[in-house]
């Protein structure tokens, strides 16, 4: 005996399983158009590894097995060092940090994403810079006089490249800022860590700007920057560029993966000053690596 008759079914509909490929929503792409644009991260993400395993973690391991050796350890070591340290600061945690962003604030301020072009130009130029450094300096330690001048020149240039690949990327995320679908206002999650963004974003461009004048200035130090120049880029790049992204980051990450409501925006905000209480920690730190 047929059971009873429910409108508007016509007939028997098979149970459809949560997350099969008939139960998940495709998205396909119209015909005709464009091909999405390549993602902008990987290069800065690919190049703060090679950096890292080779002018950050792998010179730095040269660097400490020379001095178990007993190699002497001459201007040309501290030169070495100090090029090692700026390729950890501002090759593995600055490619990485600036990569990611130009990545993720496009979504996180209901933006169109960045040009690719525009991201290989500031990876290509900081890319050259830190190359430039890493061999740079510590060549300048080993020559003397007029010979030490080709060395001392590309020192200097490597400063004005990542000068240049930084204030490009402050253009482009400051462009993502203002190219929002939505009025700022009505993005609750950014605005709670827009000032922690701002601070890193100025506070990277000002330590490379004082980068410049260091690398400059060692050109008539025999390869190393005054301390006083060489601890504001440091001191800078710390407290002002990778500490507030690192809280920024957190306060967006956190409550999605360990489910807890989002920070309250007065309070957030009201603890960017607190992170320069950090500084006799940072201060050792420095002290110690640079």
């Amino acid at each position: 005996m047929a059971g009873p008759h429910r409108p508007g079914v016509t007939g028997a509909q098979p149970a459809v399983e949560q997350g099969s490929p008939r139960g998940r929503q495709r998205h396909t792409r119209p015909p005709g158009a464009p091909p999405a644009p390549a993602p902008v991260w990987p290069p800065f993400v690919q190049g703060a590894v090679g950096l890292a395993l080779t002018g950050g973690f792998g010179l730095g391991g040269l660097l400490f097995a020379s001095l178990v050796a007993g190699v002497p350890a001459g201007v040309w070591w501290l030169a070495a060092a100090q090029a090692h340290g700026h390729v950890q600061l501002f090759g593995w945690a600055g490619l990485m940090i600036v990569g990611v962003a130009l990545h993720f604030l496009p979504r996180f301020r209901g933006a169109p994403p960045v040009s690719p072009r525009a991201g290989r130009w500031v990876f290509g130029l900081a890319l050259a810079g830190l190359l430039l450094r890493l061999g740079a300096q510590p060549a300048l330690a080993l020559t003397e006089g007029p010979a030490g001048a080709p060395a001392a020149i590309v020192l200097v240039v490597s400063g004005g490249l990542e000068l240049i690949a930084a204030t490009l990327a402050v253009v482009l995320l400051l462009r993502v800022l203002r190219a929002g679908r939505q009025p700022l206002r009505e993005r609750p999650g950014l605005v709670a860590v827009l000032p922690f963004f701002l601070v890193s974003v100025g506070s990277l461009w000002l330590a490379l700007a004082l980068n410049v004048w260091a690398v400059t200035a060692a050109w008539q130090t025999t390869a190393l920057p005054p301390p006083p120049l060489q601890y504001a880029v440091v001191h800078v790049a710390l407290y002002g560029f990778l500490l507030p992204v690192a809280v920024a980051m957190s306060a967006r990450t956190f409550p999605l993966y360990l489910r807890t409501r989002l920070p309250r925006h007065g309070v957030l905000q009201a603890g960017l000053p607190q992170l320069f209480e950090l500084r006799p920690g940072v201060d050792y730190i420095i002290a110690v690596n640079y």
